[in-house]
């Protein structure tokens, strides 16, 4: 969703010249012009400022990389690229998840695949989002089976630039000696330009293995919009608990399609 909201931002300018460039809704084009005021902040617009047919189908695609550590010698590295695709209000993404793990002389390495979709209600200055998925594990060290996933993000926006954002999510495990578990997220964020975009979040998820602590940790999370094409997120993690490896640096590169 942070993604779409960067997506949806054209190029906004301010003149100087003798009159005002005005721009209530944050949609690139100029009041004066604007047959269509007040559109969500999160949809995109025709040069009339109106909201594109909303059959309108886009494609984003995502590559980049997760990092965890402690020291060089103790980390855990993932690849990962995935596709999404947007119909209306659909979402359907897939994925591929490649992790290697070298800490303390163990060395795991796994391949998975994530497949999901959801749907998203727009009710004035909220948006919900609704999804559910599996993980199908390709390769894996461990005896590890399918895991199955549902989850609701709401995110509030009052004036266009600042929004609250509530995650959670809950994964059956496969695995008979592993756990069900619960994640949530909540944090806020800020558009600090038509380009950039920042949020903070405290996270927190239940342990998947039996007998361990939960995660938690405060997250930091920034996209920058290149052009309308181009993008980038980083997100950096910060783990409070004293069993996850204490950093957590995540690196995606995004292309967006018509």
């Amino acid at each position: 969703m942070i993604i779409k909201k960067v997506l949806a931002i054209v190029f906004i300018c301010y003149s100087s010249l003798a009159f005002a460039y005005q721009d209530e809704d944050l949609d690139g084009v100029d009041d004066s012009i604007d047959q269509c005021l007040n559109t969500p902040f999160n949809e995109l617009v025709d040069v009339n400022g109106c909201t594109l047919d909303a059959k309108k189908s886009s494609w984003i695609v995502r590559f980049g990389s997760d990092i965890s550590f402690e020291d060089i010698q103790n980390r855990v590295s993932s690849f990962n690229i995935a596709i999404d695709y947007n119909y209306a209000n659909f979402l359907f993404s897939i994925s591929n998840y490649s992790y290697y793990e070298n800490y303390q002389n163990y060395i795991s390495d796994t391949n998975s695949l994530y497949l999901n979709g959801g749907y998203m209600i727009r009710e004035n200055n909220l948006d919900t989002f609704f999804n559910i998925g599996s993980k199908l594990i390709l390769k894996s060290d461990e005896n590890s089976q399918n895991d199955y996933f549902a989850s609701l993000e709401l995110n509030y926006s009052k004036d266009k630039k600042s929004d609250i954002f509530v995650y959670g999510s809950y994964t059956i495990s496969g695995k008979s000696d592993t756990n069900n578990y619960l994640s949530l997220s909540i944090g806020s964020g800020y558009l600090f330009s038509e380009k950039f975009y920042s949020s903070i979040s405290y996270d927190y998820s239940s342990s998947y293995y039996v007998d361990t602590n939960p995660y938690s940790s405060i997250s930091i999370f920034s996209s920058y919009q290149f052009n309308k094409r181009y993008f980038t997120t980083l997100n950096y993690a910060y783990a409070l608990d004293q069993l996850s490896l204490t950093h957590t640096i995540s690196l995606r590169f995004g292309i967006y399609y018509d």
